[in-house]
């Protein structure tokens, strides 16, 4: 009898253990990091580099990224504000914002490029595909809680071949990793984002809000996004014929309402041949693998999901076309949708990358997902499983003996 308790003990032992493991989920938000870090600068915006009459800037450290801010935002002393209509900037070099952290700006971080919708940024940003870093932004209320993101506002103009890796940013309403919101005929094309996205309304991991003709295409994000209302993967809220296409993102969305793996809400906007590769998509209300809620004048197609995304609610919202581990990997394209015409680089086995690379394929896929049954409930179920095997082996020891 001794040794029966004794064997039970080390059973028991090693469910708790394996448990403890299995209910421990990886943070893998960012399958870049590390990969550079650019000069980190002073802390100190220089706006040096400015000309009111010139119509393109070359850009290479975080002071003068901070100096850009200044200027669209009409902080900068002695500069007129200047939105930037029909001037491009372009990055030469890999950006370190870490000086504009925690201990910037009051402990809010990085202050947003167009901060209003008065001061928007309407010219053309690009990124050049190298990588910003220490991006940080604690903005959860207060005037600066709204449109928040690398930039605060686009309107009218381009961010392109923006790389944004290991962002924390925290915000209130219409919050992206690359753009708070943007509106009138805007693009973001060819963006990257990873980190942690909070908010509390229209919440994405590229941007917030996409409205007014405005457009996000070719953009993928690992962010790992929450918040309440209208939360995305790529964007909180596509609307007034704005359009999201040939997108995808590998990070956990969470809210309460109208949450999607791609786009939190659809209302009169479009979600076309997207691929939402999330592991966990959760809310209470209007919950979808691809958009939480579609309006009827809203538009969802040609759009595609991991078959092994967990999904709470199961039932509701915009799912897409639903594609399994064995799709995933086999096809680098992801049926075509992400292609080298669109500035994308594909190979069999891995997901598609911009800049050059491809991006590794998550563990989520690689081990096939959860199938939508929530991964806490399989380990419950399993531990369940074997008490009741073990009592019942105890039962038969203790009538054999």
């Amino acid at each position: 009898m001794k040794r029966t308790v004794s064997l039970l003990s080390v059973i028991m032992a090693a469910i708790f253990i394996a448990a403890s493991f299995a209910a421990a989920p990886a943070s893998d938000n960012d399958p870049a990091a590390g990969r550079g870090l650019g000069a980190e600068g002073t802390g100190i915006p220089d706006t040096g580099w400015y000309d009111d009459e010139a119509v393109s800037f070359i850009l290479a450290d975080a002071d003068e990224l901070a100096g850009l801010a200044q200027i669209v935002n009409g902080k900068a002393a002695g500069i007129e504000k200047d939105g930037f209509l029909g001037k491009t900037i372009t990055l030469s070099d890999d950006i370190d914002l870490s000086m504009y952290g925690s201990s910037f700006n009051d402990g809010k971080g990085w202050i947003h490029i167009g901060d209003q919708y008065a001061d928007s940024f309407k010219g053309t940003f690009d990124g050049s595909g190298k990588m910003i870093t220490g991006l940080f932004i604690d903005a959860a209320d207060g005037a600066d809680s709204f449109y928040v993101g690398l930039f605060g506002v686009v309107t009218d103009g381009m961010i392109k071949n923006v790389n944004v890796a290991d962002a924390d940013i925290t915000g209130g309403d219409y919050v992206g990793g690359i753009a708070g919101y943007i509106s009138n005929g805007a693009e973001i094309i060819n963006c990257r984002s990873a980190g942690i996205i909070a908010g509390e309304k229209y919440v994405g991991g590229i941007t917030g809000g996409n409205g007014i003709g405005s457009t996000v295409a070719n953009c993928y994000s690992g962010c790992d996004v929450s918040g309440n209302k209208f939360i995305g993967g790529i964007t909180g809220m596509d609307s007034d014929t704005g359009m999201t296409a040939n997108c995808y993102s590998t990070g956990s969305v969470s809210g309460s309402n109208s949450v999607g793996g791609i786009a939190g809400i659809v209302n009169g906007g479009e979600v076309v041949n997207c691929a939402a590769l999330n592991p966990k998509v959760t809310g209470t209300e209007n919950v979808g693998r691809v958009a939480g809620l579609v309006n009827t004048n809203g538009v969802c197609t040609d759009n595609v999901a991991f078959r092994g995304m967990t999904k709470i609610p199961r039932s509701g919202g915009n799912n897409g076309i639903l594609i399994n581990t064995a799709s995933i990997s086999g096809d680098g394209t992801l049926g075509g949708r992400f292609t080298e015409t669109n500035g994308w680089t594909t190979e069999d086995g891995e997901l598609p990358g911009l800049f050059g690379t491809t991006e590794e394929m998550p563990e989520h896929i690689l081990s096939g997902g959860s199938g939508g049954i929530d991964p806490f409930i399989v380990v419950f179920l399993g531990i369940a499983a074997l008490a009741a095997v073990i009592c019942i082996v105890t039962v038969l020891v203790i009538k054999k003996k």
